[in-house]
C-alpha cells in the first residue's frame, strides 16, 4: 500500500510541474486589467515599433516650468497620432521622473476619440481625466504639451480639443482659455520647448 501511495504522489507531482510550466509558473495571469476604462495596450509580439518625440512639463533647474523634449520607441497602432498621444499619458519613466519631469496627463485619462483631418488632430479626452488637470501656469502648459506632441507627427500642424463632441473652451483649475485649433506657431514664448 505504501509503494502505491508514493507513485500516486510522484503522478501527481509530474502533473503540478507540467501545469506550472505551461503557465510560466503561475504568472502569466494575461492582459493587465483596466484602470478607469483605460485599457492598456501591451505590444504584441512581432508588432511594428516606431520612434516619437513627446513633450513632458519639466521643473528645471532654475525653479521654473517648462516643456522639454523626450524620446519613445512604442509599438505602433498604425495611427501615429494615437500612439503619440498614449505615450503623452503614460508620462516619464523612472530616470525622468528624477529629473523632474512631470506627467503632462493622469495616467488614468482615457482618449474618447481621435481623428486626424486634413492638417488638423481632434482629440477628445475623458472629462475625468480633462478634470484632473490643475494649476497655473501648469494647465497651460498641458495644452502646449499636447500641441507640441502631436504636431511632431508629419502632416498634423494644428490640435483642437473636443469634450462632449464641441471645441473645448476651457481647460484646468483655474480654467485656461483653450485658443481652439492650434499649432506651435500659437504658443507664447514660455512655453515653448527648452533643452537643459
Amino acid at each position: 500500500m505504501p509503494r502505491v501511495q508514493t507513485m500516486s504522489c510522484i503522478a501527481l507531482l509530474i502533473v503540478l510541474i507540467v501545469g506550472l510550466a505551461a503557465c510560466n509558473g503561475g504568472t502569466n495571469r494575461g492582459p493587465a486589467p483596466s484602470v478607469a476604462g483605460y485599457e492598456r495596450s501591451t505590444p504584441v509580439s512581432g508588432a511594428e515599433s516606431i520612434a516619437l518625440t513627446i513633450y513632458l512639463p519639466r521643473l528645471f533647474e532654475d525653479d521654473s516650468l517648462g516643456l522639454q523634449a523626450v524620446d519613445r520607441h512604442v509599438a505602433s497602432t498604425g495611427v501615429p497620432a494615437r500612439d503619440a498621444l498614449e505615450a503623452l499619458i503614460k508620462g516619464p519613466d523612472g530616470p525622468e521622473r528624477a529629473r523632474d519631469f512631470e506627467y503632462a496627463l493622469d495616467r488614468r485619462t482615457r482618449v474618447v476619440s481621435l481623428q486626424v483631418e486634413g492638417g488638423t488632430v481632434v482629440i477628445e479626452l475623458d472629462d475625468e481625466g480633462l478634470a484632473r488637470v490643475h494649476g497655473r501656469p501648469f494647465s497651460e502648459l498641458v495644452y502646449w504639451s499636447l500641441v507640441y506632441t502631436e504636431t511632431e507627427i508629419p502632416g498634423v500642424e494644428r490640435v483642437l480639443l473636443r469634450r462632449a463632441g464641441e471645441p473645448l473652451q476651457s481647460l484646468g483649475d483655474p480654467p485656461f482659455a483653450v485658443p481652439g485649433a492650434a499649432g506651435r506657431q500659437d504658443a507664447p514664448a514660455w512655453a515653448r520647448p527648452r533643452t537643459e
